[in-house]
This record gives C-alpha cells, structure tokens and sequence, in this order.
C-alpha cells in the first residue's frame, strides 16, 4: 500500500537531486521528486511513517514550511498514518472489533424493565399496571 504525500518547503541551499536520491535510499520510500517549492514523496506507511519521512528530509537540510496551515497538515497526516499502521499491526484484526460489537448487542441479558426483546416487551405490555 502506497501513500504520497507533498511537502511543501522553505527556499533552501540543498541540491534537490542529491535530496531526492538520499530519500530514494532509504528503506520505505519507494520513490520522490522535487518541484518548485516542494517534494512529493511515494512510501509505504507500514514500514515508514510521515513522521519518518520528514525527520529523513530534515536530516538532509530540508526544513518544511513553517506556516501554521502546513504544520497542521502534516501533523494530520501523521496522525492518520499512525492509527492506519495500528489497524494494520492488529492481530485480531478490525472486523473482530465489530463482530465483538454486534454479539454483545444481541447477548441474553437479564430480564426487567431493561430487557429489549420484543417477545418481553410484549410481556410487559400484557401485564397490568400496579
């Protein structure tokens, strides 16, 4: 599963190939290019985060933009990959979560007013008040 994700960077005195083929390098990143202003980078979020991906960019002396809209987004981004690498390192896996939900929901439960099984509630219904 592949993500892309474009970072958009401040002007800086970095030759844009040599960025490009240290990112290439690194084990997740499947590929990146360089475009005015930004790099757009291919890798696989269970084997590198965007958190990853930006610490490798600023090891190389490439500092995204440090405008608030931009941090928000990355940050975002971040935070998606990681819930999206925990679902994926489940054992149990997410369907498990919603079978778990749907059983509990239709488990036999005590009897009493709680109870929310038609065939009590027509029991209920039948019974006269007082």
């Amino acid at each position: 599963m592949q993500q892309q994700i474009t970072v958009n960077v401040r002007a800086h005195a970095v030759d844009p190939a040599h960025v490009c083929a240290t990112l290439d390098a690194v084990n997740g990143i499947a590929g990146s290019q360089a475009t005015s202003g930004a790099y757009i980078v291919d890798y696989d979020p269970l084997v590198l985060d965007c958190a990853g991906v930006i610490a490798h960019l600023r090891a190389t002396g490439v500092e995204p933009a440090p405008g608030l809209r931009e941090r928000l987004r990355l940050k975002l981004r971040c935070y998606r990959d990681a819930i999206l690498r925990e679902e994926q390192m489940n054992e149990i896996g997410w369907d498990s979560f919603v079978r778990e939900i749907y059983v509990s929901r239709y488990r036999h439960r005590r009897h009493g007013r709680r109870d929310d099984r038609p065939r009590n509630w027509r029991h209920y219904s039948e019974r006269t008040p007082g």
